[in-house]
């Protein structure tokens, strides 16, 4: 499972803000920021999203360039 210390590291490792990591990868700045702080856990969509990002970062910003944020 995604902890808030293992997202803030994928992010970090990125050198990725908040924001940045947000809009690169279409994930709300406030899911982001909740998951960090470990207010919240993401669901089990978002862990998919977060171990791809982990993997192949470039690859799922590519994937996800034209799409629209996740509301």
């Amino acid at each position: 499972m995604f902890d808030g210390q293992h997202i803030r590291q994928i992010r970090r490792s990125l050198g990725l803000t908040q924001l940045e990591f947000s809009q690169k990868y279409k994930i709300p700045i406030g899911s982001l920021c909740n998951w960090e702080q470990e207010r919240n856990a993401p669901d089990a969509t978002a862990v998919t999203l977060l171990y791809l990002i982990s993997e192949a970062p470039d690859v799922v910003a590519e994937m996800l360039k034209n799409r629209p944020p996740i509301k």
